[in-house]
């Protein structure tokens, strides 16, 4: 049995994906230590192990960046900044055997510099590689993006900077830059996707790299939920993660292009989980075709979905090809930015500029979904492979190979 730390961000992208695995090494003996806010407490505790709140929080509740990568990358150091005089006391106390880090995990990237305990990364988004350069990683990131997203980038590389540069001074560490800030690469990385869907796949033959599939078990919070009498209509369903915002047009958008109005029926039911950010009561003329909820358990609902209409968060994306759902997707930040391109570059899903999206361009892309079998087809072959990655059991087995030759 081994002594082991969890490093993660906050927020459930990040750590539903870990539970399963968590749970699974528990089974097999692994004492586990986790790291993150009061909200995840229940879960981490339910998943058998240790929950353990970080020292500021505040600092590392889950929020919209603007700026792009760098943007996120500023805020990152700024609650590392916050939360390691703390987090370096406490890790030393249970004096663990290996620490399972998050790609994105900032502050793990500096646990691990100053006190040189062996990790295991794993990662719920596309990594970076060491070989791209970074004009590459820049384009990849920023190529898409608005003038004003690369302004405030600008200016939170200014920011990321100055508090790095304290971290460094302090601590004698060399702060990461945007390849390692997004890959925290070490000699076993667990990714929680597909090689045919991750970009630039030809870089990631190393056997350092484990394409796992997403790690997906079920959830016990999820329930029966019941889609009611739908006939042959399809199903749409509409999901911006737990924390982007739709603003109020978006929603207008969707009614009008999605819709029964004037007595008349619509070919579509629509299923919309809006979290918990909307005040469903201050919204008016939902159509009668729409079953609104601020939570609704995807993993059942994707069963039954014949279109996605997502924020292109890697979780959710992951989740929905793994049960052949082809995506509409309309990027908020920058890695949502990668996963349309891929999703797109690989036939099982379209996407749409924020800037562009209206009644027409999102009925457009869903009669397309509809209308052309290939998509569906094409999110069945990443599907495919998804459930063929082994998931958080094939993890395990995979932690468990690197601690017998590694000797941890």
């Amino acid at each position: 049995m081994s002594t082991v730390v969890v490093l993660n961000l906050a927020s459930s992208g990040h750590v539903n994906p870990t539970l399963p695995l968590v749970n699974e090494l528990v089974g097999r003996g692994e004492n586990i230590t986790y790291y993150s806010i009061e909200r995840y407490k229940q879960d981490i505790e339910s998943s058998g192990a240790h929950f353990r709140s970080y020292s500021h929080p505040d600092m590392v509740e889950p929020r919209f960046h603007e700026g792009g990568h760098i943007g996120v990358m500023a805020y990152l150091a700024s609650a590392a900044l916050s939360i390691l005089p703390a987090l370096l006391k406490e890790i030393k106390e249970i004096e663990p055997d290996y620490i399972l880090l998050d790609s994105m995990c900032l502050w793990g990237n500096y646990v691990n510099q100053i006190l040189d305990i062996p990790c295991i990364t794993f990662s719920s988004i596309f990594v970076m590689h060491p070989k791209l350069d970074a004009d590459r990683i820049l384009d990849m990131s920023y190529g898409n993006l608005p003038s004003s997203t690369i302004l405030k980038g600008l200016k939170a590389l200014h920011k990321y900077f100055q508090t790095s540069q304290k971290i460094d001074n302090e601590y004698g560490c060399i702060s990461p830059g945007l390849i390692e800030a997004f890959s925290n690469q070490h000699k076993l990385n667990i990714l929680f996707t597909s090689k045919i869907l991750h970009p630039l796949p030809e870089l990631f033959n190393d056997d350092m790299y484990k394409f796992v599939g997403p790690s997906i078990a079920h959830r016990s919070k999820d329930g029966n939920f019941l889609l009611g009498n739908i006939g042959t209509k399809k199903i749409i369903y509409i999901s911006f993660g737990t924390i982007v915002k739709p603003d109020i047009q978006f929603y207008q958008d969707c009614f009008e292009a999605f819709g029964a109005c004037d007595g008349g029926e619509s070919p579509y039911q629509v299923i919309w989980s809006t979290g918990d950010k909307i005040d469903l009561k201050k919204i008016d003329n939902i159509p009668s075709n729409f079953d609104t909820y601020s939570y609704v358990p995807q993993l059942e609902i994707l069963q039954h979905v014949d279109v996605f209409i997502t924020h292109g968060g890697m979780n959710s994306t992951g989740e929905a090809l793994f049960n052949d759902v082809p995506l509409v997707i309309i990027p908020q930040r920058g890695d949502a930015y990668l996963v349309m391109e891929q999703v797109a570059k690989c036939g099982a899903g379209i996407g749409i500029h924020p800037a562009d999206v209206n009644p027409k361009s999102l009925r457009h892309a869903v009669d397309k979904i509809l209308t052309t079998p290939s998509f569906k087809s094409e999110a069945g072959n990443i599907g495919n492979e998804l459930r063929a990655g082994g998931g958080y059991i094939k993890a395990a087995n995979e932690i468990q190979q690197f601690k017998l030759v590694s000797g941890l």
